[in-house]
């Protein structure tokens, strides 16, 4: 089962909404036990998949390669598309993953990109919302993401607010008895899931 947000269902819309041909090269970056690379091989893809953590050989049926999102081993301009699901909230600020996304991806190519963002802000939220020094998920508004994606070479092509697979989140915080604070240092009425596509634009630094 796909951990993201949303599953193996938000993963097939991003995919139809990048309109990437069969047999195009996708790298999973953040790929955990490989769910995701696993439908995209059954789909007519080649799916390689990133993580920092190794996978069960019994559940692979695609390439994988262990090693981090801010030094990807893989050649300049390799890949079609990168597949991000609710990776970079939990990266540290500024740590280079998104240059070396643009540094793999061919001119042109594609970012199927999903993950939490600060859908309603307030006062509390804002004071905890983007601490490089904290170990929570960095919520940025979907303004900051759009300016982050435009700064590092990527232009936002189709966003949509995909909230609503937010619920078996909270459902989960119910069922474990803790509250959401105990995760996040925000309300998680003031936080929503996001998915978007954008394009490589520019050449890699």
């Amino acid at each position: 089962m796909n951990p993201a947000p949303g599953g193996i269902a938000l993963t097939k819309k991003l995919l139809n909404l990048s309109r990437l041909q069969k047999g195009s090269m996708i790298l999973d970056v953040g790929c955990g036990d490989g769910d995701a690379c696993q439908f995209l091989s059954s789909d007519g893809y080649r799916a390689i998949g990133l993580d920092i953590v190794r996978c069960p050989s019994e559940k692979l049926n695609s390439e994988r390669i262990q090693g981090q999102s801010n030094a990807i081993p893989i050649l300049e301009e390799t890949v079609d598309a990168v597949l991000m699901e609710c990776v970079l909230s939990i990266l540290p600020t500024d740590d280079g993953s998104l240059t070396e996304i643009i540094r793999v991806l061919k001119p042109g190519g594609i970012l199927m990109f999903s993950d939490l963002y600060m859908r309603y802000p307030d006062e509390e939220s804002e004071k905890n919302r983007i601490d490089s020094e904290s170990d929570h998920p960095k919520i940025r508004l979907a303004d900051e993401l759009f300016n982050l994606f435009g700064e590092t070479g990527l232009s936002v092509r189709y966003w949509e607010d995909q909230s609503t697979v937010l619920q078996s989140l909270r459902l989960k915080f119910l069922w474990e008895g803790s509250a959401p604070e105990n995760k996040f240092p925000y309300k998680l009425k003031n936080i929503g899931y996001i998915c978007l596509i954008a394009e490589r634009v520019s050449a890699s630094g």
